[in-house]
């Protein structure tokens, strides 16, 4: 679950943006901004509130005459409309406000932010624009009254990062790590704080990033510990899922994307498209055909951790019908996003709370990964296809785990897209040219 990446970015400029929403998703670039000929497009960002202004960051005093509305731009993707916007700057300060006429913007549409042309007070320009992509918050509606809770409780997850290099070599190894825990907030979860006695920690509104670097030497472990409290529940529907509409003309470029075959995810190949359209033959209800879906996959595959087959992804699996949680929520999520309904595959960690009392126990035994389907009206709704149940010696489908979870049994979510990045990413830059042994730990403490 856990992606260990090279950075291979080079920070070339003097100006590096970071882009924050007050109390939503963080905007933020590190990446270099290089001399190109055209617009450099950031990533996309998601759920932007509504009434509240955006900050943002430079690393050097501004000019503030270049911070202006012909050189920031904030244009509606499907009409073309520029939004009036408004400045506030400070003289000495390394950051402006960007304030839009909120009457002339759209919940659920998206919305492109074009900045060029900046300058600091050292005259020093941005040498190329760039351009970002913000796609609204949708309108309150029914959905945030779509689950009750049944009981909740709070939990902190610590990870224990370790790595050491391993080179014979008697040079000491100059290291830089890096850790970018985002905030998941869902509808049986929400995040409250971060802690770390190794790291310094940044927050923000949305996501925690930390940095730590200095010299090690070969065959010396290095240790850091970064913990996250969440509040996490159970949840039940108040209201028939089935009577959804379906109609999903609506939706936003953000949902939409998980209508698209991805990594492990294979949705348009003929395997999975034939079986989607037998199950779901007749069916026009996105709710419904994702209990078909839900159906199938816990009726015919076989659970089996040490299989060849395991953490090989939905094409496997409806090949096989041997894999473990990653492979039964892949296959679910494949046959739905083949039938046209938006579905992900989160991972995190399932458990119970007599799990967490065994002494020493080990967070990455409880490992998880299972489903998210969107209907219109109701928005994310869980399942979790991946158990057995058995009834007067048949196997069985136990509704328990669809569209809710079982009493008892708590799920936190730590990635919310198996194809899309890792929320909880840990980065190692090696400077020294040697490699090193990395690994992380995880723990869960009930509070």
């Amino acid at each position: 679950m856990i992606s260990i990446k090279n950075i291979k970015r080079v920070l070339s400029s003097v100006l590096i943006f970071l882009f924050m929403m007050f109390s939503a998703n963080t905007i933020y670039a590190a990446d270099a901004i290089r001399d190109l000929a055209t617009y450099k497009t950031l990533e996309t960002q998601y759920d932007v509130p509504l009434q509240k202004a955006w900050t943002v960051k430079v690393t050097y005093p501004l000019d503030g005459s270049s911070v202006n509305s012909t050189n920031i731009e904030l244009v509606s993707k499907s009409t073309k409309e520029i939004i009036p916007l408004t400045f506030e700057y400070n003289i000495n300060d390394k950051f402006f406000k960007v304030t839009p006429d909120y009457t002339k913007i759209k919940c659920g549409e998206t919305y492109t932010l074009y900045i060029h042309d900046l300058k600091t007070n050292k005259d020093t320009a941005l040498n190329t624009p760039v351009k970002m992509d913000l796609v609204v918050e949708n309108a309150p509606s029914a959905a945030q009254n779509t689950f009750s809770t049944l009981d909740q409780a709070t939990y902190e997850l610590t990870y224990d990062i370790k790595f050491k290099y391993n080179s014979l070599s008697t040079i000491n190894n100059d290291y830089r790590v890096a850790i970018n825990l985002a905030k998941i907030n869902g509808t049986f979860q929400k995040y409250i704080s971060a802690s770390s006695t190794d790291f310094k920690l940044n927050e923000d509104d949305t996501s925690i990033t930390s940095l730590s670097s200095g010299t090690v030497k070969s065959g010396i472990q290095k240790s850091f510990k970064v913990s996250k409290t969440y509040n996490v529940k159970n949840i039940k529907s108040t209201v028939d899922l089935s009577k959804t509409k379906g109609d999903y003309s609506e939706i936003t470029s953000d949902i939409s994307y998980y209508l698209k075959p991805t990594y492990h995810v294979e949705s348009n190949e003929k395997e999975i498209i034939n079986l989607a359209n037998s199950l779901f033959k007749g069916i026009t209800n996105p709710y419904l055909k994702a209990k078909k879906a839900f159906d199938y996959v816990v009726l015919n595959m076989k659970y089996d951790l040490d299989s060849p087959y395991a953490n090989q992804g939905a094409l496997s699996a409806v090949r096989t019908k041997v894999g473990v949680c990653e492979d039964y929520a892949a296959l679910m999520t494949a046959l739905l996003r083949a039938g046209n309904v938006p579905a992900r595959v989160n991972t995190g960690f399932c458990f119970y709370d007599s799990e967490l009392i065994q002494t020493n126990n080990n967070g990455n035994d409880f490992r998880h990964a299972w489903v998210e389907f969107y209907i219109p009206e109701y928005g994310w709704i869980p399942a979790d296809p991946t158990h057995e149940y058995t009834k007067n010696g048949a196997r069985c489908v136990n509704y328990d785990f669809f569209g809710r979870f079982p009493q008892g049994r708590r799920y936190l979510k730590t990635q919310e897209s198996i194809e899309l990045y890792d929320d909880d990413s840990m980065v190692l830059q090696t400077l020294s040219g040697d490699s090193a042994q990395f690994n992380i730990d995880s723990r869960i403490v009930k509070k």
